[in-house]
């Protein structure tokens, strides 16, 4: 009981800090600016941040404040995230520890790690079957070849077709064999998961970065050591280790849950104006994004069901007989994002990893 008492205590006091600071924190920092600061937000300054009293030479003092802005709105997140999660194990509300307990206990079905094999597969074909042609048209442009991260060790010059193709087609038998063979399913699941990732980043490295194989990617880390807990088992069991299935979820989870945590940190309370989401439907003008675009509620909550479904996904953990209903949402959302903002597509890499939450599901149940 103390130990909730002081959780809610310590969240009750940063509340008091954060609520104090949207209400002076404009004025201290303009204080500050001044030469003028108090002394507890100056010994916040000389402590934390000392190279304020040089770097407001050269920026204006609305800079300060929109990056003083930033850094306590993410820090009140992550408090008030920790806060809330302590408090839930705490009480137990939905029964949090034994829902986590249960959803770390299940086992996998071999059945189930044969189809995400094939599936995983038949995915990765889906979305790379034409980069050789791709590779093939980005060498008229490679004077705008800029490597990102590790291909930076391999020169600053775009390299040669045949060698692109030829990763290209090694990764196209590994995939095959991986797809259709029954040995060396490790080794080929490795070998294609890598060469897949490795050919991404020369398609990132004409200064655009896409997310929408990013999932696909964590994925494929992990497919060679959910196929490990597959061969280790005896042939007479029907089920194995799921930790790496459990992985992939969780990677699932954080993708959305930060991503609707930075549209928050980003965009703050713009989301509640309706011009935040009108400009993006305006940029690519899709008829039915433009025709709902007249309404300004409607645009509002555009903007807001998005992040809400985003941050509230990881609760699929906790109400795991509900996850369907999560799902069903998650392909309204991408739908929405395709038919309404123009992003994405209706065959979407992530609608079609939500196979990766099937590994339980009783399929008579839902019929009844």
């Amino acid at each position: 009981m103390l130990q909730k008492i002081l959780i809610i205590i310590l969240f009750s006091l940063f509340v008091c800090f954060f609520g104090a600071y949207f209400l002076y924190g404009k004025d201290w920092i303009e204080q500050a600016y001044q030469n003028k600061p108090n002394f507890f937000f100056g010994s916040i300054i000389d402590n934390f941040y000392p190279r304020f009293w040089t770097e407001k030479h050269r920026f204006q003092v609305d800079f300060f404040i929109n990056k003083a802005n930033q850094v306590v709105l993410r820090l009140f997140l992550v408090i008030s995230f920790t806060s809330f999660t302590l408090l839930i194990w705490s009480f137990n509300f939905f029964q949090f520890s034994t829902q986590i307990k249960k959803y770390f206990s299940q086992k996998v079905s071999k059945k189930y790690t044969s189809f995400l094999r094939i599936w995983l597969c038949l995915l990765m074909l889906y979305v790379a079957y034409d980069w050789i042609f791709i590779f093939q048209n980005l060498e008229n442009w490679k004077d705008f070849y800029h490597p990102v991260f590790l291909l930076k060790i391999f020169g600053r010059n775009f390299p040669p077709f045949w060698l692109l193709a030829t990763l290209w087609f090694i990764w196209l038998f590994s995939t095959l064999f991986l797809l259709f063979f029954n040995f060396y399913r490790i080794f080929f699941g490795i070998v294609c998961g890598t060469i897949f990732i490795f050919l991404q980043g020369f398609l990132y490295s004409f200064h655009k970065i896409d997310h929408t194989f990013t999932l696909l990617n964590y994925c494929l880390f992990l497919l060679p050591f959910l196929l490990y807990s597959y061969q280790k088992v005896n042939i007479s069991e029907k089920y194995h280790e799921s930790w790496a299935l459990k992985l992939m979820q969780l990677s699932m989870i954080s993708a959305y849950f930060l991503a609707g945590i930075e549209k928050i940190l980003i965009g703050g309370t713009t989301w509640l104006e309706p011009n935040n989401i009108r400009n993006h439907i305006h940029n690519h003008k899709i008829m039915l994004g433009v025709w709902l675009s007249n309404s300004d509620s409607i645009c509002v909550m555009i903007g807001l069901a998005g992040i809400l479904f985003e941050i509230l996904f990881p609760l699929i953990v906790l109400f795991q007989d509900y996850r369907i209903l999560f799902l069903c949402i998650g392909v309204v959302f991408h739908l929405a994002n395709f038919f309404v903002l123009g992003v994405g597509a209706v065959f979407h890499p992530w609608i079609l990893l939500y196979v990766i939450w099937f590994e339980n599901i009783n399929l008579k149940q839902l019929k009844e």
